[in-house]
């Protein structure tokens, strides 16, 4: 086990040097860096109190107790980074640090205790003992990681349905990895909230044992976050900064109201909805992996509000529905001709316009009700 924490301890700090080494860096990565930091020394925190170094080096006790609640802070910085083509870091997102630095403070008479302070900390933690201006940094302790780590998911699923309605593609910019990360936060986070509970209210002494389940996990973790931290490119393009501005109005259909202002004539709606269908029938620009709702805008030749909420009203649909079930419809076209019988079925959607295995199989299996494959074996037999 012993080797295992140090294993862990020099990965952390070596996807740290990864990240800030690494070229184009951008505001995420940086964030990210100064994550595994405090990761790391967190790891190290436990490994010195794991090993017993701290019996004969007190001073080493206490300095990491208010880390727990500043991983939920940085969660929340580095989703906002991913998430916000424009993203730069405020005054006000220091508040969320706030917590952390009080309980610096409150800690501050054991930290003048000197070795015997140090130790008397850790005995109050373990026996549940803390004073009453303590306690409540406790709680936030237990439940700092679950509320971020859940809002963060919310702030994830809201950027899913904005490019959506935006881009007719997911690829590297749906964070569906930063989202099974946070889960996997989230079951960390349970496992405090849970062994605090069993520690406060049964009296069931596994302090020790739940710290080096939680530790163990979070190394775990750590591989899988440094992975894919180190691999995620500039979500936005130069382009796709323009189309994403700095706060997405939310158009999932049905939603009316926010059309109020548009100025789309609500007359004219039906004439240009048909337009519509006929340049994507002839023209074809679902062809274009990369399309988004400004492009086709600017080809239809109207505002992209306007065209946002024609598919929204009267097709009932966001952009990236709309689009893909028109390289749907074109698969199932192509899939019958003499000269497409060379070609893979990934291979045949990719010239539809899809541009990955997974969106083209799950957005076929939306439209159509079957796989692709169980499809073409259909109308072969």
């Amino acid at each position: 086990m012993s080797s295992f924490f140090i294993f862990g301890i020099g990965l952390t700090f070596f996807l740290d040097l990864l990240l800030l080494t690494k070229s184009n860096k951008r505001p995420s990565d940086y964030i990210l860096a100064t994550w595994f930091t405090i990761i790391g020394l967190h790891l190290v925190a436990f490994y010195i109190y794991w090993s017993g170094w701290h019996l004969e080096n007190p001073f080493l006790l206490g300095w990491d107790q208010p880390f727990p609640l500043l991983h939920g802070p940085l969660l929340l910085l580095y989703v906002l980074s991913l998430t916000q083509p424009d993203f730069r870091f405020k005054a006000k997102y220091l508040l969320h640090f706030v917590p952390a630095f009080l309980m610096y403070l409150a800690l501050i008479p054991y930290y003048l205790g000197g070795e015997e302070g140090a130790f008397e900390l850790i005995a109050q933690i373990q026996e549940m003992r803390l004073p009453w201006y303590y306690q409540p940094f406790m709680w936030m302790v237990q439940f700092s990681g679950l509320a971020y780590s859940i809002y963060c998911l919310w702030l994830l699923r809201k950027h899913k349905t904005e490019i959506e309605n935006h881009f007719a593609y997911h690829g590297q910019i749906d964070l569906n990895w930063l989202r099974y990360l946070i889960w996997g936060l989230l079951g960390i986070g349970v496992i405090v909230a849970i062994g605090i509970g069993l520690e406060a209210y049964l009296n069931v002494e596994m302090i020790f044992k739940r710290e080096i389940l939680i530790f163990s996990s979070v190394v775990i973790w750590i591989f899988f976050a440094g992975y894919y931290g180190i691999r995620q490119k500039a979500i936005f393009s130069s382009v796709e900064q323009k189309v994403i501005p700095a706060s997405i109005p939310s158009v999932s259909p049905p939603a009316p109201p926010q059309y109020q202002n548009s100025g789309l004539d609500p007359q004219e709606a039906d004439q240009l909805l048909v337009r519509l269908h006929e340049l994507m029938e002839n023209e074809k620009p679902y062809l274009e992996p990369k399309l988004s709702l400004p492009q086709l805008a600017e080809m239809f030749d109207i505002l992209p509000n306007h065209l946002s909420q024609l598919i929204n009203e009267k097709e009932g649909r966001n952009f990236y529905q709309f689009v893909n079930h028109y390289r749907v419809e074109e698969f199932k076209r192509r899939v019958e001709l003499p000269e497409s019988k060379h070609l893979s079925l990934l291979g045949l959607a990719m010239e539809c316009g899809f541009n990955s295995k997974s969106t083209f199989n799950s957005v076929f299996k939306q439209v159509v009700g079957v796989t692709p494959s169980g499809y073409v074996r259909g109308i072969l037999t």
